[in-house]
């Protein structure tokens, strides 16, 4: 097992290949990030996430984002993943998610989704998107929600943020296209990784001390 640190920090891995996967999931752990989604409207997803698993699996958590239906939790699983993230709330995806012992991550937006969600039996949460929310509204529904439920922001929110939504209530964030990107070689992804674990960590000590 990796001696890092696990961050609540998931990597949106949007129209990786393959082929590029691992080099892309190396660089990642490497600086610090240990959470993988990739989503099933990407190339060959179930290959991507059967690589990372089988190579990386011990050290970090691979998941199929965008999953819409139920059965897409079951090719998750059967290709090694160990979450599940969907871009909105539906109780199907998240009871087929939990019977398979998968961590699910349901998007919400609304009182209604979060507590739909919650009923349905999740304990992770992921407003997106969530700049359209804004931290307002988010601070207004953190006050209405179980305090064993953790939150993640996904959508617009990067490293300068990240203190006010920690702040909020906010555990984790997922970062996609300022994380990752086809066109950016592994060293721009790799700077960008250490970057907004550098951010984070910050914003979490600052927090912590207070």
């Amino acid at each position: 097992m990796s001696s890092q640190p696990t961050r609540p920090l998931i990597a949106i891995l949007g129209h990786i290949r393959p082929s590029e996967v691992l080099e892309v999931g190396a660089a990642l752990i490497a600086a610090g990030i240990t959470n993988f989604e990739i989503p099933m409207n990407a190339t060959d997803p179930l290959n991507s996430i059967e690589r990372l698993a089988s190579t990386f699996g011990s050290r970090a958590q691979i998941g199929g984002g965008v999953a819409t239906e139920p059965f897409h939790a079951d090719r998750i699983a059967n290709a090694g993943g160990q979450m599940v993230l969907s871009p909105h709330c539906d109780p199907a995806v998240i009871k087929r998610a939990l019977a398979l012992n998968l961590t699910v991550y349901p998007g919400v937006l609304t009182a209604t989704d979060c507590f739909t969600a919650i009923r349905a039996g999740a304990t992770n949460l992921v407003f997106y998107p969530a700049m359209q929310l804004g931290l307002p509204g988010f601070q207004s529904l953190y006050r209405v929600l179980p305090r064993d439920v953790r939150c993640y922001a996904r959508g617009g929110i990067n490293g300068p943020e990240f203190v006010a939504w920690l702040s909020a209530g906010m555990h984790g964030f997922g970062m996609g296209t300022a994380l990752y990107h086809p066109n950016r070689t592994i060293h721009e992804i790799a700077l960008r990784a250490e970057a907004i674990v550098q951010s984070y960590d910050q914003a979490s000590k600052r927090i912590k001390a207070r």
